[in-house]
């Protein structure tokens, strides 16, 4: 029986039997698992000294790969239809805050990287309006610098989820829409009028969402959470 190779570091596995040899193959086969394991070790030695982890979305086949503390994983084709997430940030409640007539800022997240042309992120805020605003409200989420769009329109006090979509057009990464997708509210179903927005945020580099929150002075709101994930 002739020696064999293992798939994925090509170790010699000797024959049965086989004699004279096996000093040689044993060594090679110690040196491969010691690289291996030393690139491993050093990749998560560098993750765990910078304390974060960077996504891209580099190739569309392909394995996963990590490199320092940068995480690769590919566009793959779909083969199943819908979409696919991967989480980018979550966070939580926040203390009841007090409306001042002005855009509050409630929530930031920062693409470390961009927006891959073609894909985008879904953006989740739930908040509670505690007391009726006496006047409009105007919850928007931003990308970048300029683009911008209403996540809800209806002032009635209650519970909203709003959930919208920021997407690059397909092939660039300098053009986009932001599309708001549903409000569900404790108070009404329905009745939120959403339209969609675009925007020529240059998404090549890392770029800021950001959700803001604006009523009359003296209404109170309660931030519940804000998730946004990848969507190809």
């Amino acid at each position: 029986m002739a020696d064999t190779i293992t798939p994925n570091l090509g170790l010699t596995l000797p024959a049965v039997g086989e004699t004279g040899t096996w000093a040689g193959e044993i060594t090679t086969d110690l040196t491969l698992i010691d690289s291996a394991v030393g690139a491993n070790t050093a990749a998560i030695a560098a993750l765990a000294s910078s304390g974060s982890l960077t996504l891209t979305t580099t190739g569309t086949s392909g394995a996963a790969t990590l490199s320092g503390a940068t995480l690769n994983i590919p566009q793959y084709a779909g083969g199943g239809g819908g979409l696919s997430t991967i989480v980018v940030d979550h966070q939580g409640a926040l203390a009841q805050q007090t409306a001042n007539g002005t855009d509050q800022v409630v929530w930031t997240t920062t693409i470390t990287g961009g927006i891959p042309a073609g894909a985008g992120v879904r953006v989740t805020a739930t908040w509670s309006q505690d007391t009726a605003p006496g006047g409009s409200i105007y919850p928007v989420l931003h990308l970048g610098s300029s683009a911008q769009t209403y996540m809800a329109t209806r002032n009635e006090t209650g519970t909203k989820t709003s959930t919208a979509l920021v997407m690059n057009n397909p092939g660039v990464q300098n053009a986009q829409m932001l599309i708001p997708v549903s409000v569900m509210s404790s108070a009404t179903l329905g009745g939120d009028v959403l339209s969609a927005s675009t925007g020529s945020e240059n998404t090549s580099v890392s770029i800021v969402l950001k959700f803001t929150f604006s009523a009359p002075t003296g209404a109170l709101y309660t931030p519940k959470q804000w998730l946004v994930e990848w969507v190809k």
